[in-house]
């Protein structure tokens, strides 16, 4: 059986959640980056398919190669608890954008 590709490999950028999702969380922190592709992937060289789902998803002028840390809540709706930790390091309550 063929192993998968890590993700870096097929150019994705890849930040994780930090949380112990079994603890009691009462607002949502930052996501962490874990690693960065030798050539990041670009939108257009998607197939027209994938291109149109993935792009609504697109965190308008945010260049991965220079965040270490990310919040999604700051770019799309999301489902937080009772608020998140933004990226300036401030503690934000739950409002939709």
């Amino acid at each position: 059986m063929a192993e998968l590709a890590e993700p870096a490999e097929l150019g994705l950028f890849v930040f994780r959640h930090p949380t112990d999702w079994g603890a009691q969380i009462e607002y949502s922190d930052l996501y962490e980056r874990e690693s960065v592709p030798l050539r990041p992937l670009i939108i257009t060289e998607l197939p027209v398919l994938i291109r149109s789902i993935v792009e609504p998803l697109r965190f308008a002028g945010l260049d991965f190669r220079g965040v270490a840390r990310l919040q999604p809540a700051e770019f799309v709706e999301c489902d937080v608890w009772e608020g998140y930790m933004a990226s300036d390091g401030t503690l934000r309550s739950r409002t939709p954008l």
